[in-house]
């Protein structure tokens, strides 16, 4: 087992945590704000998290690159869906101004 396994589910909680922390401020004031933030959100964690792989894998032993690259993907796809659907309920339920 590579300690990157394990540092992988760090690093998506701790990006999803930060930016929803930033993009919740925009909740109750601005609507259309929260949506410009919801969306670079997405665009800042996909582009972030290419390049944490693409440093991975060129690091990686042979051997760790394909459930390596495996285990990020689900990761990516499992965070992603959880801050939509986390948010989305938020944004239904926000009291509007």
């Amino acid at each position: 087992m590579n300690p990157v396994f394990l540092g992988m589910p760090l690093y998506f909680a701790v990006l999803t945590y930060l930016l929803h922390r930033w993009q919740e401020r925009a909740l109750v004031g601005d609507p259309k704000g929260f949506v410009q933030r919801f969306m670079t959100a997405l665009v800042v964690k996909m582009f972030a998290s290419v390049a944490v792989l693409v440093v991975l894998l060129l690091t990686a032993p042979d051997a760790f690159i394909t459930p390596m690259a495996l285990g990020f993907a689900a990761l990516y796809l499992a965070y992603v869906v959880f801050s939509t659907v986390r948010l989305m309920r938020l944004s239904r339920n926000a009291p509007r101004p």
